[in-house]
């Protein structure tokens, strides 16, 4: 767990972790890891959530999947990070 490893830096990472831009998103996505709040983070630390905005008229209807765990989608949605 995340917490336990951190300790006191929890509070101060938890709130980096929140404020991920995309760009920094798509990092951890690509290399599997990511420096947050001088503490690297990995897949057992972070999962990546996919979100739509189902009022938006270009939300798509329907979603494909792929074997490799991937959903396409429009690059508008917000993806968002949560700890573990």
């Amino acid at each position: 767990m995340l917490g336990a490893r951190l300790k006191a830096a929890f509070k101060t990472v938890l709130s980096a972790i929140k404020d991920l831009r995309d760009d920094e998103l798509s990092e951890f996505q690509q290399r599997g890891q990511l420096e947050v709040g001088g503490h690297w983070l990995g897949p057992a630390d972070l999962r990546l959530i996919y979100t739509f905005d189902q009022s938006r008229d270009d939300t798509p209807n329907h979603y494909e999947a792929h074997s490799d765990d991937n959903v396409r989608q429009s690059s508008q949605h917000r993806r968002t990070c949560c700890d573990v």
